[in-house]
């Protein structure tokens, strides 16, 4: 509530016709106030992108800031701000933006480079804590600004609340500096707070009048506002539970005001004293309660409004009474009056200082919180005043002291404590060394690996942070450099016993004449950075063949399609002779086998995205698994987690990961063996070092007990074309590696010379539960009813449509979009419509399937169209239900697969 004054101060949007501000200059000044170099743009549709914005024709449209400050009241519009950073630095520098408004919704940042390369950053609070790019009770984005360049500042900002948007630019020393000096006056406002409420909760369990628990719940309501309007609910209490985040800061106040209005009544005696103020109370303690339940019924928005609203009042309400009841004698009123009084001049102070009407010092930037801390205590000085009025300026006077001496000691615990904890809650290893090489302080995880115990680290040499045993050799110890060239240090290594990547930093603690003393000593776990690194090596060597494929692919699978329907028709024709049929099926198995191989070639290019249908894994894993082990001297085990989750893949894809797998360790076992094949859930959070997203995942293992693969090898089994098998085409584990990537999982692979391999694949998993999976086909080959077919190779479509009349369909065909347009419009001009169409998606030259498709939904919304394609570059066969298809069909295919989708399309 008491924060009413400084909302509506702030409320007030400000427009200017001034120029244009110049660019940002970056100095050495360790804060920089963005506000005067801002321009804005209200977006009131909420659709404007960065891109669009960033266009040199949207520069029009954009208005300087007016006034000393970024405030564009309360709105349902969207803003947009934008600067011009330019960085006089000698060198690219990480800074940190601060927005000092946390109760904004969402608040997105884009830094935009001269060569085009951005930064992008999201925060707000409705964003869980954890997630946010840097952990601050305000909202903090670290950027990185170009080596004497000018980095586009680009901010998209949204609230149901107050759209206020105090931005700063920090450097780091002078970021930190602040934010400490920030959190200790919080950390000395809330302690005074939790002193009030215990000592006036004991008075009320001691004296048992109403009037102290009113107070109670005053301070307390207070206290839940202040931490939401502060920004430390969020970072302490509730990190995760953004729902109640959102609305702590209305509820917060209205709440204060309630029980203010209560407390009032109580320790006035307002019934009596101030009859007619006393019934305004009333009214104003009902409408706060009604807006303390609101935000289950109102929007936001609305119960902002109504709390700044009901809190302005109420404090007009609460000072004329103080005055009233001040005339009239009243015990403890003129402590109340002045309670208000400051706690009105507090706000009053911080507001005038955001106007820049006054300097910005302690004093004004925490008026707010002065205020309202004055006010309390002298509400609570009042209280104590009705237990012994005769005592009272004595015994105020023996608290005071003895709450001032209470506080500096508490203030300087704290902020020993606040650092202790600060440095212990570092997760990297973190060590303070001397200059002779003793470790003299270490933080919980140094001692974890060091240990047992942080006193037993104390005194250690140094060397053992890597190489874990005391020797007194500092040749390639970083902090050799920092202490014999007085600057920081960095060095990469692996530890082998550990498996781990690490990055170990030094920086140089100067005394007072800027001598080296000592080094704070860093040990930083890189496992992660290092797997991606990786991952994105493998991805470029697949990209680079990936247009190869595709290409090879499609001409190759447009020949298989003419060949398959060629010896089907050679079948159908030699029906009679069954030498002949024979071996025209022996032909047909070879060319399915060829289509297997065309399929691994498309997992590379950009049509081969998977066609995702919802699926459980234990029938596919169990079938795939039997089939792949079929005529070998190899068995299996299988564990399958009772309450495995399902996920969104291509069965086929996924079977042919598992197929590769197997033989890859059938392969491995010549002299027989048994595989174990597990499936179970993991939970993935942001500290484990896989190179995939937090979230829930169905984890794959499958493990042989083979030859192993060689060190060497390990990191190249998921290149294209590797192989260290006679006969092998390298294509089996880049294929599996490809596939996985593309469902956004991983595969990994652990391996042991003479001991074995073990596989195992990461899938994104899903709580749905599938449905089941739909049942095949008949398939009797006999159809009926006019089809158009449309492809640009003539071979292939005589050869398609003479399949399709032989099984009994009257066919017509196209060799472009345009012709099968004016085939169907003909076709529905003479009422006899198309009982189906089927369109190729590449035609060379004219209109393809994917456009064709479009005009045939305007002329006809019920047109049952198949789409068939040998490669699709805009993943078409994945999407083909939102283009408008009602299914979708890979070349080469057979005549009974053809006719299983004709069949599904033409029944609806």
């Amino acid at each position: 509530m008491h924060i009413i004054l400084l909302l509506l101060a702030l409320a007030l949007p400000f427009s200017s016709y001034a120029s244009m501000p110049s660019p940002a200059q970056i100095g050495t000044e360790g804060r920089y106030s963005l506000a005067p170099y801002f321009t804005y743009l209200e977006d009131r549709t909420g659709q404007l992108t960065a891109d669009a914005l960033l266009r040199p024709s949207a520069r029009e449209q954009f208005r300087p800031v007016a006034g000393p400050g970024v405030n564009f009241g309360y709105s349902r519009s969207v803003y947009w701000l934008k600067a011009v950073l330019r960085n006089e630095g000698r060198a690219a520098e990480r800074m940190y933006l601060e927005i000092a408004y946390p109760t904004l919704d969402r608040v997105t940042v884009f830094l935009i480079a001269p060569d085009k390369s951005r930064q992008v950053l999201e925060a707000g609070d409705l964003q869980p804590f954890p997630q946010r790019p840097y952990h601050h009770r305000n909202l903090v984005f670290p950027l990185t600004l170009t080596k004497g360049g000018e980095d586009t500042l680009l901010i998209r900002v949204e609230s149901a609340g107050s759209l206020t948007v105090p931005a700063d630019l920090w450097r780091e020393d002078a970021f930190h500096d602040q934010s400490r000096d920030g959190y200790a006056v919080h950390s000395l406002y809330f302690g005074i707070l939790g002193a009030l409420i215990l000592y006036n909760l004991m008075l009320f369990l001691s004296v048992r009048e109403k009037v102290f628990l009113a107070y109670v719940c005053f301070v307390a309501a207070m206290a839940l506002g202040q931490l939401s309007q502060s920004g430390l609910g969020s970072e302490l209490l509730w990190p995760s539970f953004t729902a109640w985040g959102n609305i702590a800061f209305p509820v917060g106040f209205a709440a204060t005001g309630f029980f203010g209005a209560l407390f009032t009544r109580l320790f006035l005696d307002t019934p009596r004293g101030a009859p007619r103020l006393d019934k305004v109370i009333v009214v104003l303690a009902a409408g706060f309660a009604f807006t303390a339940l609101s935000p289950a019924f109102l929007p936001y928005r609305t119960t902002a409004i109504l709390t700044s609203l009901l809190g302005v009042s109420f404090s007009a309400v609460a000072v004329a009474t103080g005055i009233v009841c001040v005339r009239a004698g009243r015990p403890g009123a003129r402590y109340f009056l002045l309670a208000w009084t400051l706690l009105l001049i507090g706000v009053a102070m911080l507001g005038m200082r955001n106007l820049a009407w006054l300097p910005t010092t302690f004093v004004t930037s925490y008026g707010m919180q002065i205020g309202s801390a004055l006010e309390m205590l002298l509400l609570s000085f009042a209280l104590a005043d009705r237990i012994n009025q005769m005592r009272r300026e004595k015994d105020a006077a023996q608290r005071d002291a003895l709450m001032i001496a209470s506080e500096k000691e508490k203030e300087l615990a704290e902020k020993a404590r606040e650092w202790e904890e600060t440095f212990n809650a570092i997760s990297d290893m973190v060590v303070i060394v001397s200059r002779d090489y003793q470790i003299v302080k270490a933080n919980r995880s140094a001692a974890a690996v060091l240990g047992p115990d942080q006193e037993t680290v104390i005194g250690m040499n140094c060397h053992v942070l890597r190489h874990h045993h005391d020797r007194r050799r500092h040749d390639e110890c970083p902090c050799k450099v920092t202490f014999g060239e007085g600057k920081p240090s960095i060095m990469e290594f692996y530890e082998p016993h550990r498996e781990r990547f690490l990055e170990v930093s030094t920086s140089p603690i100067l005394n007072s004449e800027g001598e080296v003393v000592e080094a704070v000593h860093i040990t930083k776990d890189i496992t992660w950075r290092k797997k991606m690194e990786e991952e994105i090596i493998k991805t470029q060597k697949l990209d680079s063949i990936a247009m190869l494929a595709g290409g090879i692919a499609h001409d190759f699978n447009n020949m298989l399609t003419i060949i398959m329907s060629t010896t089907t028709l050679a079948k159908m024709y030699a029906s009679g002779d069954a030498r002949v049929v024979a071996k025209i099926e022996e032909a047909e198995r070879e060319i399915i086998r060829t289509r297997e191989l065309t399929s691994q070639l498309l997992t590379f290019a950009k049509g081969g995205a998977p066609v995702k249908r919802l699926s459980s894994f234990p029938e596919l894993l169990r079938d795939t698994v039997e089939f792949s082990l079929k005529g070998s001297n190899v068995g299996y085990e299988m564990t399958v987690a009772p309450d495995l989750w399902a996920a969104e893949i291509d069965r086929t894809q996924i079977s042919q990961v598992i197929g590769n797998l197997v033989l890859n360790a059938v392969q491995a076992m010549p002299g027989g063996g048994t595989i174990r094949v597990a499936a179970s859930n993991a939970a993935i959070d942001g500290r484990n070092v896989l190179p995939v997203g937090p979230g829930r995942y169905v984890r794959i293992v499958i493990e042989d007990s083979g030859s192993g693969i060689d060190a060497r090898h390990v990191s190249k089994i998921f290149d294209p074309f590797f192989t260290t098998k006679k006969g092998g085409s390298g294509l089996g584990l880049s294929t599996s590696y490809s596939i996985i990537k593309k469902h956004g999982g991983y595969i990994d692979v652990k391996s042991r010379t003479g001991v074995g391999s073990v596989f195992t694949v990461y899938l994104p998993a899903t709580l749905d539960v599938p449905r089941g999976e739909p049942e095949p086909a008949g398939k009797e080959l006999k159809g009926a009813g006019r089809l158009l077919l449309m492809d640009d190779d003539e071979k292939l479509l005589a050869n398609v449509g003479e399949m399709l009349e032989a099984i009994g369909y009257e066919v017509e065909t196209a060799r472009n979009g345009e012709e099968a347009i004016i085939l169907y419009k003909r076709a529905l001009a003479q009422s006899r419509p198309f009982a189906a169409v089927v369109l190729d998606v590449t035609v060379i030259g004219g209109m393809g399937g994917k456009e064709c498709i479009g005009h045939l939904l305007a002329l006809d919304p019920g047109v049952r169209a198949i789409v068939i394609s040998g490669y699709s570059e805009d993943a078409v066969l994945a999407e083909y239900r939102r283009l408008g298809f009602r299914e979708a069909l890979a070349k080469p295919f057979t005549v009974e697969e053809l006719q299983a989708q004709l069949r599904k399309v033409m029944a609806g």
